[in-house]
């Protein structure tokens, strides 16, 4: 299970997600306070819990500081224009689900905690929404979320749609979007773009859930990024080690000519769980392991890294990475344990990714 067993009234917010300006303006390693710029209001969910004073060169300086300090496993960090948003697996709420949870800062400064995607899909259930992702296309948002098909007890990819970043997102669908029922089921799906401008959906077969080998598949997405074109394309397959046979989480970040697949492998509760990368020809593959070991694995605080997504930044070969991680001294619900938000700087080079130190 991967759902967030924290109450909403826990969640607190160290940055959240904010205006990029000061990194759009290449100042990211200026230790002031980012400002909130805000466009969207909502008429719901003015934050209760607060911002903390802070700044993102202190979230980069402390690896030990997360971003979002409370329970938001699975992250993804969407940059839209002046804007920026963090969205996370669902939180259990006093109220009910918070199926796909939204942080951002409203131009006054406060922030505000909202519920994304109010609803489920009609053949979905809530309470297993897991790890959304958002692409961003001409006329709206598309999110990929992955969630529960009661009728074949797997975990499947719902599509949604908005014409708004902070939602509501809506799914139409009564059959999900990508679901392979012989490989125990898909989660985990992640957007990315190449440099013709094709959208591509990375995913996972959730394999592990009933002994079936885990891979990681791309299949090209259609220019409004509601419908799968061609055939999906097997890139990565788990193996023993480090990875103990389970892969998942999969990002990709394009660089050039250059296609780095980034993915989480390991049990997802456990100090175990890590980041690793493979180097890929194309979208399709073939992908190739460039290390043995992990890339990003526990330490310095934090424990069980994953959930890795990306976004580019305005400096060469510069991106800037979102992950969670476990409080190093609680891993594990059972324990008290929360997945925290943690923000990284990533330099892309010849010999492969390379973690920004402050």
């Amino acid at each position: 299970m991967k759902n967030s067993r924290f109450s909403v009234a826990m969640f607190r917010v160290g940055f959240g997600a904010v205006t990029l300006a000061m990194l759009m303006a290449g100042s990211w390693v200026d230790s002031s306070p980012l400002a909130g710029a805000a466009t969207s209001t909502v008429s719901e969910g003015a934050d209760p819990f607060g911002w903390e004073a802070g700044s993102l060169g202190a979230v980069l300086s402390d690896q030990a500081r997360p971003v979002v300090d409370s329970d938001l496993p699975d992250p993804f960090l969407l940059n839209d224009g002046p804007n920026a948003y963090i969205y996370g697996t669902n939180i259990a709420s006093d109220s009910g689900w918070l199926n796909v949870p939204v942080t951002y800062r409203l131009a006054d400064g406060s922030s505000v905690v909202i519920d994304a995607m109010p609803d489920v899909s009609s053949w979905s259930l809530e309470g297993f929404v897991w790890a959304p992702s958002v692409l961003a296309v001409a006329d709206g948002y598309v999110m990929y979320v992955t969630t529960h098909d009661p009728t074949t007890g797997r975990q499947c990819i719902s599509m949604s749609t908005s014409t708004s970043p902070i939602g509501p997102f809506v799914d139409h669908s009564e059959t999900p979007f990508v679901c392979q029922d012989d490989l125990g089921g898909t989660i985990d799906a992640s957007p990315f773009v190449d440099a013709d401008g094709n959208n591509w959906l990375l995913y996972k077969n959730d394999g592990n859930c009933c002994g079936i080998k885990t891979t990681i598949w791309s299949q090209q997405l259609s220019d409004d990024g509601t419908r799968l074109v061609g055939e999906s394309n097997a890139l990565l397959s788990a193996t023993s080690g480090w990875e103990g046979w389970l892969i998942e989480g999969p990002s990709m970040v394009v660089n050039g000519d250059t296609f780095t697949l980034f993915y989480s492998a390991n049990r997802w509760d456990t100090d175990e769980y890590a980041i690793g990368y493979a180097t890929c020809v194309g979208p399709v593959g073939p992908c190739e392991r460039q290390i043995d070991e992990p890339w990003v694995e526990s330490g310095g605080g934090v424990a069980g890294p994953g959930g890795q997504e990306f976004i580019a930044l305005p400096l060469a070969d510069v991106y800037l990475m979102v992950m969670h991680g476990w409080d190093d001294d609680a891993v594990g619900y059972g324990v008290g344990g929360k997945r925290s938000t943690y923000l990284r700087l990533v330099r892309m080079t010849d010999e492969g990714p390379v973690l920004v130190q402050r």
